[in-house]
């Protein structure tokens, strides 16, 4: 899976959605950028990436909802939903029934800000005082045995053998 963090201007419902709901569909689609006749161009699959997230928010901001979304619809008529209620911690993986909501038209959406995949798109850092045992999580992790002065780099997520050391 591939994560293009990107910031894009805030979009909204076009109509309501309820808490089963697999697919919402926005105010528009159009991205950032200018095209060379200034026109503002629409967002496509590609600007994601393969994997992609957005989150719902109340006008207040005391409430969100963090899903992930398929991005090859997102100039589709509805933008399927693959992943709901998702936590808050950065786990793009874990639903938690209780966070999926119902949301009326004229929800803000945030595609690309505001979410967890800028976190989880970055390596992380973990060290300890022997080699790694654990399987990686994600490619690119890095992990820093402090007694031997050794480092790791992850380069899969099969087994604890995916970690490489580098020096």
């Amino acid at each position: 899976m591939s994560i293009k963090p990107l910031s894009v201007p805030q979009k909204s419902l076009s109509q309501s959605i309820t808490s089963s709901s697999m697919t919402f569909k926005v105010n528009n689609i159009k991205g950032w950028g200018l095209n060379s006749l200034g026109v503002n161009i629409a967002l496509t699959a590609s600007d994601f990436g393969t994997q992609a997230f957005c989150v719902f928010r109340n006008d207040t901001g005391t409430i969100i909802e963090i899903m992930e979304f398929d991005p090859a619809t997102i100039a589709n008529a509805s933008i399927t939903i693959l992943k709901r209620g998702l936590n808050f911690d950065g786990d793009p993986t874990t639903e938690t029934a209780s966070y999926k909501l119902d949301w009326p038209a004229g929800t803000t959406v945030h595609f690309g800000t505001d979410i967890p995949q800028l976190f989880n798109s970055y390596s992380q850092i973990s060290s300890g005082i022997v080699a790694p045992i654990s399987t990686p999580s994600k490619i690119g992790h890095i992990y820093v045995d402090t007694v031997a002065k050794k480092l790791y780099f992850a380069t899969g997520t099969s087994s604890s053998a995916d970690w490489t050391i580098a020096n």
